[in-house]
């Protein structure tokens, strides 16, 4: 579902160009501007599993995920931007001023999958099929603004942060891992005096390429094995 996602967003969830913004909140034409974590997810399969029921099946499934996967990103004090589909975009620290942003958009991951195996396991008592997700979490500027037309206008951020924590997501159904963080967040989890706590389930994997972007950045995935 990232496609009709980025269609939600007018196309600006993967087009984006870079930016440079203080931290903190200023207003532009508009728009805010601020640093903020933010964490894309998508369910793996989720196309292929929608063609072969019915119509009515994809609805109750996706309330039931979705009422899973918000719990935890509000417990953390997220805001989701977008859902579409199976699709969620969420934002931590929007405000400019939220403490350990990074840190909370990083355990929000984690116990978004913890959250998971739970619901999968009350699933398979049922004889249902586990779900899956990717992840993917970035930190650095966005720009808060307004996108629709009236009555249907929309809040919503956009930039280059997003885009990537877009790519990451997408990153984890070829690298093997359900989690991929940028090595901006790491940083910022660090500045905020959190890595103890959150670190150590991470695997530093160096610079890598990402799909439609000049500059490889360092990125860090899950370690499966912690518990």
């Amino acid at each position: 579902m990232r496609n009709k996602l980025e269609a939600a967003n007018g196309g600006a969830l993967c087009s984006g160009g870079p930016a440079t913004f203080r931290a903190g909140t200023v207003n532009v034409e508009g728009e805010d501007l601020t640093t903020a974590a933010v964490l894309f997810a998508d369910i793996v399969g989720f196309t292929s599993w929608a063609e072969r029921v019915p119509p009515s099946t994809t609805m109750d499934f996706l309330r039931r995920y979705h009422e899973h996967m918000a719990q935890q990103v509000s417990l953390h004090g997220g805001w989701i931007v977008q859902r579409a589909g199976d699709a969620i975009l969420a934002a931590f620290g929007t405000d400019g001023f939220f403490p350990c942003k990074a840190t909370s958009a990083l355990a929000c991951g984690f116990s978004m999958l913890e959250e998971l195996a739970r619901w999968n396991a009350r699933r398979g008592m049922r004889g249902r099929l586990p779900v899956q997700i990717g992840i993917g979490i970035h930190f650095g500027a966005v720009a808060i603004g307004s996108i629709g037309v009236v009555p249907r206008v929309e809040r919503t951020i956009a930039g280059d942060t997003v885009n990537v924590a877009c790519r990451l997501e997408e990153m984890t159904r070829t690298t093997g891992t359900r989690l991929i963080v940028s090595g901006a967040l790491v940083e910022e989890v660090a500045r905020e005096g959190q890595e103890t706590i959150v670190l150590q389930r991470l695997i530093d994997r160096g610079a890598c390429a990402i799909r439609g972007r000049l500059n490889q950045i360092p990125i860090f995935v899950l370690d499966d094995m912690t518990p």
